[in-house]
């Protein structure tokens, strides 16, 4: 018993010591690579990518911008919103309730070939757009449930036949762009599309829009977005925007920003403001 008593053999204090900070560096390596992984996964998939940024204006300070957005990362994006030096341009135009026969719309002049109605019909939804005639006057294309339709885009008096009538308690809608308003248009990217060449300015009749080659095909290929807009990965949209704010002829040559926002990041690019030439349309 008492040589045990005697017996103070152990381990030194510096031994000690770095059994401790070793142990402390191996926790914070874990803890470390933990965090990093949950970044990593949550945040890295979400690459966007925007290519081709215009802004445009001409006489009379009329201002137009044109991005496209692709998706490079392995997750669905929801592009929230864009915008234009700081300013937001917002989504959708105006939207009447459409559901009588007859009527007139709230917001006038009506910019030609921007109208589209939608309804329900036989529990489906059905699209229906407008075609731009001699100005003012416009006809809506028929799809099998409308025998004839008609607008008048100064006066916003229009007229609708229906051959199969919208299901009773469904709204029926007509969204349209208002001239000298901010509007917003998309077109998605179809698998085939040769997008490799750069946005260009052009014009058949009525309003301004903007081309790659032939992409869109049409002036009402554009569409108005009127939420949030989904971009499956690996996909790419197109972005077209009348009026935007804040920028004049005075602004030929200077440099700025433009920001796409998605629900869980910013996208920034910068461009410098161009002299719009706007080649028609034969």
């Amino acid at each position: 018993m008492q040589k045990l008593a005697r017996n103070r053999k152990g381990l030194s204090q510096v031994i000690t010591t770095l059994i401790i900070l070793v142990v402390a560096v191996l926790l914070a390596g874990v803890v470390t690579y933990y965090a990093t992984n949950v970044v990593m996964t949550r945040t890295t998939q979400e690459e966007v990518r925007i290519r081709k940024p215009h802004v445009w204006v001409s006489e009379g300070d009329y201002a137009y911008a044109a991005i496209m957005i692709q998706n490079l990362g392995g997750r669905d994006v929801l592009v929230d919103k864009i915008t234009v030096r700081g300013v937001v341009c917002p989504w959708g135009g105006a939207t009447d309730d459409v559901s009588g026969a007859s009527g007139t719309l709230t917001s006038l002049p009506v910019v030609p070939g921007s109208i589209t109605i939608r309804a329900t019909i036989l529990g489906a939804p059905v699209e229906i757009v407008d075609t731009p005639g001699t100005y003012p006057a416009g006809t809506f294309v028929a799809v099998g449930v409308l025998t004839s339709g008609t607008i008048n885009y100064a006066d916003g008096s229009h007229d609708l036949v229906w051959t199969t009538p919208p299901d009773g308690g469904t709204p029926v809608t007509m969204t349209y762009a208002v001239e000298g308003a901010v509007v917003v248009q998309y077109c998605l990217v179809q698998s085939g599309d040769d997008v490799s060449g750069d946005f260009e300015l052009k014009q058949l009749t009525g309003p301004v829009y903007a081309q790659i080659g032939t992409v869109p095909a049409l002036q009402g290929d554009w569409d108005i977005p009127i939420s949030d807009m989904p971009l499956k990965s690996s996909g790419s949209m197109m972005f077209f925007i009348t009026n935007p704010t804040n920028i004049a002829l005075n602004d030929v040559g200077t440099t700025i920003s433009m920001t796409v926002f998605t629900s869980n990041a910013q996208w920034i690019v910068e461009t410098n403001v161009q002299a719009a030439v706007i080649e028609p349309v034969a």
